[in-house]
């Protein structure tokens, strides 16, 4: 018998979990650098305050699909991950190098899937989006230094640094999925043969049982 289609399902629907507690955790910290500007030890200015409610909420739509609706469906993790990129764009457009690192955060989590197409698309969508992010945190002048403070500088000290980085992570990304993608079919393989050699043992002492007790054979192998 094939286990195939069952232990994937397990496993996408244990890293549908892991991904809500992932955003949860996230939120939290939100929360934390939220009460870190309040009492000053950040001043980051008012923009923060909507940027990161989105991104809170944004956080929580792992957590209604998954452990709420309990939806485990390829469709809602392209979904999340769809938000997460935008999310990570609208925050690097109002807050800029605050949040640099939410670039990457998309990309780094679509490991959980071990599926080499989500983090491929998760890499496609997040390049576009953070291009436009740079081009919108320019005009809204959110860096006012040099050299980010011209069009020429952004493209060549903004958008070409962090996409080369962006790309260097989905690479890394890709390798570790790669490499859990063969330890999970091998994990597969593994499991089937066992299933195979324990059947065919248990089809052997039954028919020895049934050499003497046809009745009984059967029984066992029922």
């Amino acid at each position: 018998m094939d286990f195939t289609d069952v232990l994937i399902r397990d496993f996408n629907a244990d890293a549908d979990r892991r991904m809500a507690f992932i955003c949860r955790v996230m939120m939290a910290l939100m929360a934390v650098v939220i009460v870190l500007n309040l009492v000053g030890v950040f001043k980051i200015g008012a923009m923060l305050y909507p940027a990161v409610l989105f991104g809170m909420a944004v956080m929580f739509i792992p957590t209604i699909l998954y452990d709420i609706l309990h939806i485990n469906s390829k469709p809602a993790r392209y979904c999340t991950l769809t938000m997460m990129v935008l999310m990570s764009g609208v925050l690097y457009a109002i807050l800029s190098y605050h949040v640099i690192i939410m670039l990457a955060f998309p990309v780094t989590v679509s490991c959980l899937y071990c599926d080499r197409s989500s983090v491929l698309y998760t890499t496609v969508l997040s390049l576009p989006v953070m291009v436009v992010s740079h081009l919108i945190a320019f005009a809204l002048k959110v860096v006012p230094d040099e050299p980010l403070v011209t069009l020429r500088g952004l493209l060549l000290y903004g958008v070409l640094p962090r996409a080369i980085e962006l790309i260097a992570i989905s690479v890394i990304c890709l390798s570790v999925t790669n490499k859990l993608q063969r330890l999970i079919r091998n994990l597969i393989r593994n499991n089937n043969e066992l299933y195979d050699e324990q059947q065919t043992l248990v089809n052997a002492l039954a028919e020895m049982v049934e050499s003497r007790s046809r009745e009984t054979g059967h029984h066992v192998k029922r």
